[in-house]
């Protein structure tokens, strides 16, 4: 995660390394995997992330959104349904002619 971060320089803190949001919200899977009572903080963090990137709110130089690595980390951490959960909540399709595009 860290060699796929990139740095994001600001005229206040200067530069610093910032993850993926893709890696992002894998780490917020991971966190409710191991502590539960965490899912209502880290879960409504995976839901903003998702609502960015299906507004075009984050900037282009950041990775797509990788799809294939949510679910493979999902899966490996038992947390598939919940991620489902939030991406069909968030890219449900308005009609049916037309996808959101990951």
């Amino acid at each position: 995660m860290i060699g796929r971060s990139l740095v994001v320089e600001d005229e206040l803190l200067g530069k610093h390394p910032v993850i993926q949001p893709t890696d992002y919200i894998i780490l917020k899977l991971m966190a409710i995997a191991n502590n539960p009572d965490r899912g209502p903080r880290d879960e409504a963090d995976i839901l903003e992330v998702l609502k960015l990137y299906k507004n075009h709110l984050i900037p282009k130089n950041f990775g797509s959104m990788n799809m294939d690595r949510l679910y493979l980390f999902a899966d490996r951490f038992g947390q598939r349904m919940r991620l489902e959960k939030y991406v069909k909540n968030v890219f449900a399709v308005a009609n049916k002619r037309a996808a959101f595009e990951l």
